[in-house]
């Protein structure tokens, strides 16, 4: 067993995580600046 705390397919899963985050976030937030008109309530 090597002494890494991290193993190369959980870098893999931690990559696709935050670019799957960042993707739903940026898509999100394009949402709603083009759709501006009509606001969220929440």
């Amino acid at each position: 067993m090597n002494n890494k705390p991290f193993d190369f397919k959980d870098l893999i899963a931690f990559a696709m995580f935050i670019l799957a985050l960042l993707t739903f976030v940026f898509t999100f937030t394009r949402y709603c600046f083009t759709h501006r008109k009509t606001t969220l309530k929440l």
